[in-house]
C-alpha cells in the first residue's frame, strides 16, 4: 500500500508467523489451515467513519459463512465472528491517514476453516469443527471476496446506513454484559445496542449511557450465573 498498490489489491499467506489480532495479540494461522487475506482499500471517507468498515467487513463474512457452510454466525462488536459461542474469524483494520483523509486502509481478516480444536486457543472454534465436513478455503475464499466487494460497494455509495439493520440483527454482543478497554480507562454497563454510527453504545448501572467507538470488549459473566 505504501508503495502505491491500488485499490482491492488483495494479498493471501499460506500461513502467517506473526499473524495479528487486535491489541497487539497474537493471532494463531497455520499452514494449510484456514484463509488469511489482507487487501488494500482507498475509500474517499474521512477517518472517523474507518471504524465503520471494520462492521461491514464483518457483516460480508457472516454473508459468506451462510453461503458456504449453512452456518449462523453473529458479530462480537467490533471484528470477532462467533459461531455457538466460539470466536470463528477476526477482523483487523489498519490505516494511514492524515487529519481529514485517508491515504489507505488495509483490511486483515483471519477465518479458521480447517484448524481442529486441540490446534485453537480456548474459545475459538474453525468452519470445519461446527459444520462436521470438509470446507474447501478456495471456495470459502471466493465466496468472501464476492461479499466484501457488495459490502464495500454498497458502504461507498449508500453509507453505513444501508447495514445498520442487519448489523443489529446479528450483534452477539447486544444485551450482555460487557466491560470495554478504551484509551486506558475501561467501561462496564449493558451493551445496548449498536448505534447508526456504529458505536456500541453501553448503559451502566447508574443508568447513564456511553458510546464507544473503538474498544476491547470482554464480555462479563453476571453475579450467580455459571
Amino acid at each position: 500500500a505504501l508503495q502505491g498498490a491500488r485499490e482491492g489489491t488483495v494479498v493471501f499467506a499460506e500461513h502467517q508467523k506473526k499473524g495479528r489480532g487486535r491489541v497487539g495479540r497474537r493471532w494463531i494461522s497455520p499452514r494449510g489451515s484456514g484463509v488469511y487475506v489482507s487487501i488494500v482499500l482507498r475509500p474517499a471517507i474521512s477517518p472517523r467513519e474507518a471504524p465503520q468498515l471494520t462492521l461491514v467487513a464483518a457483516l460480508a463474512v457472516t454473508r459468506a459463512i451462510g453461503r458456504c457452510c449453512h452456518l449462523d454466525s453473529l458479530i462480537k462488536w467490533p471484528n470477532d465472528i462467533m459461531v455457538h459461542d466460539r470466536k470463528v474469524a477476526g477482523i483487523l483494520t489498519e490505516m494511514k491517514a492524515e487529519q481529514d483523509t485517508i491515504g489507505f486502509i488495509v483490511l486483515g481478516i483471519g477465518v479458521n476453516v480447517h484448524d481442529v480444536r486441540q490446534d485453537l486457543p480456548e474459545g475459538a472454534t474453525s468452519l470445519a469443527q461446527e459444520t462436521g465436513g470438509a470446507v474447501g478455503r478456495v471456495f470459502f475464499a471466493r465466496e468472501l471476496l464476492s461479499e466484501l466487494d457488495q459490502a464495500y460497494r454498497a458502504f461507498i455509495s449508500d453509507g453505513f446506513g444501508a447495514f445498520h439493520r442487519e448489523l443489529q440483527a446479528l450483534s452477539y454482543t447486544t444485551d450482555r454484559r460487557v466491560s470495554v478497554t478504551c484509551r486506558g480507562r475501561a467501561v462496564e454497563g449493558i451493551a445496548h445496542y449498536i448505534d447508526r454510527d456504529g458505536a456500541l453504545v453501553i448503559r451502566s448501572d447508574t443508568g447513564l449511557s456511553e458510546k464507544i467507538f473503538a474498544g476491547d470488549v470482554m464480555l462479563v459473566r453476571e453475579k450467580g450465573t455459571r
